[in-house]
């Protein structure tokens, strides 16, 4: 059975730093004490065994902008194991969390947990810490752990607890129930369990939660400036970009009186400085009011870029906006960080199978998410970081990939790690001489987690001889690495390229592909676009009849579908073709052209209009 890919990711506000001895349940507390302010982040993956970031001694460290990297490198060191000890590990993390202390200003304390499978082997973990208390069952196991996330507190604070999984289309049944039962005991409330359908869902959910987590990380104090107003006068300032003061359902209001705003009311808002605020001179005819700790009723800090000044003078019935409020010159939000704790517990278990670099790529994107690299809040984000991007098509989520191989047959013959060069955001590739077995593809020149390519899954490698000078092709977005060798075009070779005229996000990748009846053959060119539009460069190919195709995803089917009625094209010897996609908004349409220069344009040879409601009742095309 597929297990279902379930992330359970343990955030919590402060981190752990010092060392807390024991790695069971059994253990009765940690010995780790803080007092730095910071963002305390710890990482945990499981499969058949639990490793922790920094080891035992140190679980936890303060995240920063500088020692991210080591984050990073430590997610990319992971490797996938044959069991799922989702229990074990997720009960471990908040037996070592109750035992550790932290400075007083905590503000929310959290675990996510992400795994792809039913728990597998936490009992035997137990059996060897010499702990017993969950031995009965799964069921007394998960439930016991249920209360514990529910009544543990840290610093005073309850643990807010997330779970985000993926089930996989064989976890039906009483294994569908248990999954999503799982879902909800490891969380701390119900809308904290997060069942998606595909990868692109956990980038957006670990997207979505660092982010909360970060702002909840800050302390913002909104101070605001205006002239002075008469006595008895009410102020109101609202924050939604309302036309109309009592329709805004974000605002704070006060009556001016004796040097002060008294009888303040926050909705959609909350601050620390409660219901008075005493007035500061500010120069001139203007005062300013302090706010302490200004955020929304969850927490999250309010943007003030729309921010609008009211006021009602005494015995009037109606707002009147002030014209001349500016929110850049009259308000100044002063940040403090708060602290924080963060436990990440990754699932690591073999049934991810490919999507395990995905996993990983989405847990470097959120710790640098966290350590302020991608949202843009911390000043040193790094140039070429795009705020707010996807992670599955962010810069900073993979800026490289690696290939190991054995370049060749001569001095070059050995096993080694070269850096393949980005492309596009979803291609890569490498150039070096064919070695004549398989290639492991990882996001570093490291051999743990990296994914295995046998020679047979390699598209094009079967008309290779060892030592031909090739270029290795890696997709990540679809998962195929591909091979072709290096040479020129002749009379006797066909070339193909690939177009697609708008920039839509479901048509990702394009190719031409050789069947024999219903056996797939192998791949003749390739080209991944993503979500962009572009043109590839020619690419050498068969003379014949050869299947043009494309790979569609529109977040809920996906799959390798055949662009022409006839399915098959002959390409001609010695000629030039487009394979180009349009989109007019209701349909695809595809068309094969007949390449040619001033005195002879492109010539359409074959085309395919396919309404998009269709696809899903398309048949898709079976092949590696």
């Amino acid at each position: 059975m597929k297990k279902h890919l379930f992330f359970a990711f343990a955030m919590m506000t402060a981190l752990l730093f010092a060392s807390c001895e024991g790695n069971g349940p059994s253990n009765s507390g940690g010995g780790e004490s803080h007092s730095q302010t910071g963002m305390y982040v710890g990482i945990t993956g499981f499969s058949d065994n639990v490793v922790y970031y920094n080891g035992l001694a140190y679980r936890y460290n303060i995240l920063t902008k500088d020692n991210s990297r080591d984050y990073v490198a430590f997610i990319n060191s992971l490797s996938m194991g044959d069991a799922t000890v989702l229990y074990y590990a997720v009960d471990n993390n908040l037996t070592y969390l109750a035992g550790c202390k932290f400075p007083e200003d905590l503000t929310s304390v959290n675990i996510i947990t992400f795994t792809d499978g039913l728990n597998q082997g936490s009992r035997a973990l137990d059996k060897k810490d010499g702990n017993h208390d969950y031995a009965a069952n799964d069921n007394s196991y998960v439930a016991a752990i249920s209360d514990k996330i529910k009544n543990t507190r840290v610093g005073g604070l309850p643990i807010t607890a997330y779970t985000i999984g993926i089930r996989g289309n064989d976890v039906t049944g009483d294994a569908a129930k248990t999954f999503s039962d799982n879902l909800t005991k490891l969380s701390s409330s119900a809308e904290n369990a997060m069942e998606v359908s595909n990868m692109e869902e956990v980038n957006a959910k670990f997207k979505e939660i660092a982010e909360s987590l970060y702002k909840k990380s800050e302390s913002k104090d909104l101070t605001i400036t205006i002239p002075m107003p008469s006595e008895n006068e009410k102020e109101r300032f609202t924050f939604d970009n309302v036309t109309d003061a009592t329709a805004s359902k974000c605002y704070l209001e006060g009556v001016y009186a004796n040097g002060a705003l008294t009888n303040i009311q926050y909705v959609g808002c909350m601050s620390n400085s409660g219901s008075r605020v005493e007035e500061e001179m500010a120069g001139g005819v203007k005062i300013s009011f302090n706010f302490e700790n200004f955020t929304d009723e969850s927490g999250n800090a309010i943007s003030t870029a729309k921010m609008q000044q009211w006021h009602m003078e005494e015995g009037q019935s109606t707002w009147t906006r002030n014209s001349e409020f500016k929110p850049t010159e009259s308000i100044v939000v002063n940040e403090e960080r708060k602290t924080a704790v963060v436990m990440l517990i990754l699932d690591c278990s073999s049934s991810l199978g490919s999507d395990f670099s995905k996993v990983k790529a989405a847990a470097n994107n959120f710790i640098k998410t966290l350590a302020g690299e991608i949202n843009g809040t911390d000043p040193g984000t790094d140039p070429g970081t795009d705020p707010g991007t996807d992670p599955g098509t962010d810069p900073g989520t993979e800026t490289t990939y690696y290939i190991k191989h054995p370049w060749g047959s001569g001095s070059d013959a050995s096993w080694a790690w070269k850096a393949m060069t980005k492309v596009t955001d979803s291609y890569y590739e490498y150039t070096g001489l064919w070695g004549g077995v398989g290639a492991n593809i990882n996001t570093t020149a490291s051999d743990n987690g990296a994914e295995w390519f046998a020679e047979s899954s390699i598209s094009g490698s079967s008309n290779l001889s060892i030592g031909d000078q090739v270029t290795f092709s890696y997709y990540p977005v679809i998962g195929t690495l591909k091979v072709k060798k290096i040479g020129g075009s002749s009379s006797s070779k066909t070339q193909v390229r690939f177009k697609k005229e708008n920039a839509y996000e479901y048509v990702l990748a394009m190719s031409v592909e050789k069947f024999e009846g219903e056996d797939w053959i192998g791949t003749e060119a390739e080209y991944e676009f993503g979500t962009d539009a572009g043109t590839s460069s020619y690419y050498d190919i068969s003379s014949g009849v050869l299947y043009p195709m494309f790979y569609y995803d529109d977040g809920t089917d996906s799959g390798w579908h055949v662009a022409l009625d006839s399915q098959s094209y002959n390409f001609a010897a010695g000629k030039k073709y487009t394979f180009i996609c349009t989109d007019d908004g209701s349909n695809l349409k595809f068309s094969i052209t007949i390449d040619g220069n001033a005195n002879a344009p492109a010539k359409v040879v074959a085309s395919k209009r396919i309404a998009k409601s269709e696809l899903k009742n398309m048949r898709k095309v079976r092949r590696q």
